[in-house]
């Protein structure tokens, strides 16, 4: 099995833990966070350009509108009524995502102060991952500061 290893800063692995939630979720049939990339888009390229207020009626309409256009999504391209979803196990490149997900979201909770941590026990982001696809967990390395290097020269 061939293997890579990538260097990320915090943030790009909160984005890549997000992106892998998401494509996961969707994949197997939860649409809430297709929902939620519309309420973003909305706000950022409607409401604000416009001075709409916050949680205004054009906000509702649009949520309302939103959530009938995925409901009919969900039952065309799923075959699902608009509640159920398929779950774990039904893609096996979703599983992978939500496997790599789970590590990203394990870390975060790793990487908190002891305090945070202790608060954040009964989470999921404490649980340990587990495997659910057909590949290995995914690991990662603290890497310090002083180590990071943008040199791709060593092909």
């Amino acid at each position: 099995m061939k293997k890579y290893k990538i260097e990320l800063t915090e943030k790009q692995m909160l984005e890549l833990e997000k992106a892998c939630e998401a494509n996961a979720r969707l994949t197997n049939g939860q649409m809430f966070p297709m929902k939620d990339m519309c309420e973003l888009g909305w706000d950022k390229c409607v409401r604000k350009p416009k001075g709409l207020e916050v949680c205004g009626r054009e906000w509702y309409d649009m949520r309302d509108e939103v959530e009938r256009s995925l409901n009919r999504l969900h039952t065309l391209c799923w075959n699902l009524p608009p509640t159920a979803n398929y779950g774990l196990h039904h893609d096996p490149n979703a599983d992978i995502l939500w496997d790599m997900y789970q590590v990203f979201r394990h870390q975060r909770y790793l990487d908190m102060p002891e305090e945070s941590r202790e608060e954040m026990k009964w989470t999921v982001m404490a649980d340990t991952p587990i495997v659910t696809g057909k590949e290995p967990l995914c690991k990662i390395l603290s890497v310090k500061e002083t180590e990071i290097s943008n040199d791709y020269e060593d092909q």
